[in-house]
């Protein structure tokens, strides 16, 4: 089975409560992967299982050479995932190895110990089982964990790279905003000389300076009507759920039932949105959806059987899918709609915003 077949069945067996505990984790998750990703799990110099580790064992070690860690990896029960182990990653550190992992199978967080700050400042990578596309899933795990590029090096300067590519966004989403306010704030002469020139080219005029510094500000501080949000009593303790302004927040179950709702308010708007929607809602082999249940996905029966429901019409929804693809396809579900999504249409998909 490869590596994105692999990930497919971990999250539907996720989705099945298989893993009942940090043990099974570890075998029915941890080692597939680490199979699938060409280690040995046999070669315990190589998948070195209760490495110890400054008086501390951790679940495993990835080595080249033989029995010298290249990559940390501790393991814990789905859901039991810690914001950080700041003891571990500490001793990770001291002991050079360039790459940690913490996971509980389904969230797999990916550290880079030599990183500047505290332990949480160094985590370079995320990777949710049931929320990210598996094919940028497999490109992470490849990346980071995968045998040859552990074995000549190139996972750690991946990691490296990354950290500081990540370090860099966000020192640009802190400073950038400040930057911009101030180059409104003071007028800046060679920003107008250059939104001037273009205004001009197209235009075939000028304008005051004071009149684009004044629209400048005005979208800077917002003066835009911002998009509603529900009050904090609806929404505060609740990790899924839909608004259609200017109505009020509708909790939800879980993403699914937000995916199904939303359409099905959609539908509600204009009789005609499935037959607009249907021909965008694709992917390479799936019909996410269709007014015939087998054609949802082809290839796979067995997942349409278990994932999937009857909407108004009798059209059929595809309900195995994850919540970027739920957010993705929602936003052209609204725009079809013709809707602003994140406006007109917002949704709340556990964590996300």
């Amino acid at each position: 089975m490869g590596l994105i077949s692999t990930i497919t069945d971990i999250y539907d067996r996720i989705c099945r409560n298989e893993y009942k505990n940090e043990a099974a984790v570890s075998t029915g998750i941890v080692q597939r992967l680490l199979t699938c990703l060409h280690w040995n799990i046999y070669d315990t110099t190589t998948v070195y299982p209760e490495f110890p580790l400054e008086g501390q064992r951790v679940d495993y070690a990835l080595c080249h050479p033989a029995n010298e860690p290249r990559v940390i990896i501790e393991v814990k029960a789905i859901g039991k995932l810690p914001a950080t182990d700041d003891q571990l990653l500490s001793y990770v550190y001291k002991a050079g190895v360039p790459i940690a992992v913490l996971t509980d199978g389904r969230q797999w967080h990916f550290y880079y110990p030599s990183g500047a700050g505290t332990i949480d400042k160094r985590i370079f990578c995320r990777i949710d089982l049931l929320n990210d596309n598996p094919t940028e899933i497999k490109k992470r795990l490849e990346r980071y964990l995968c045998y040859d590029q552990v074995q000549c090096g190139k996972a750690a300067q991946s990691a490296e790279t990354d950290y500081r590519i990540m370090k860099y966004r966000k020192a640009l989403e802190q400073d950038l905003p400040h930057i911009w306010e101030k180059l409104i704030t003071e007028k800046d002469k060679a920003l107008y000389t250059v939104l001037a020139e273009r205004l001009n080219a197209a235009y075939g005029y000028y304008p005051e300076a004071n009149d684009v510094f004044a629209f400048l500000n005005k979208k800077t501080v917002g003066s835009e009507e911002p998009a509603p949000k529900p009050a904090a009593d609806d929404s505060t303790d609740t990790l899924y759920g839909y608004c259609f302004a200017p109505h009020s927040f509708v909790p939800a179950h879980d993403g699914r039932e937000v995916w199904r709702k939303v359409l099905e308010e959609l539908s509600k708007r204009d009789s005609a949105f499935f037959d607009k929607f249907a021909p965008q809602a694709k992917g390479v082999k799936i019909n996410y959806l269709a007014t015939k249940q087998q054609d949802l996905n082809p290839d796979r029966p067995d997942l349409v059987q278990k994932h999937s429901c009857q909407l108004s019409g009798g059209w059929w929804l595809y309900l195995c899918l994850n919540y970027s693809q739920i957010e993705h396809l929602l936003q052209k579900a609204a725009e079809i709609a013709g809707l602003q999504f994140g406006k007109d249409l917002w949704i709340k998909l556990g964590d996300k915003p």
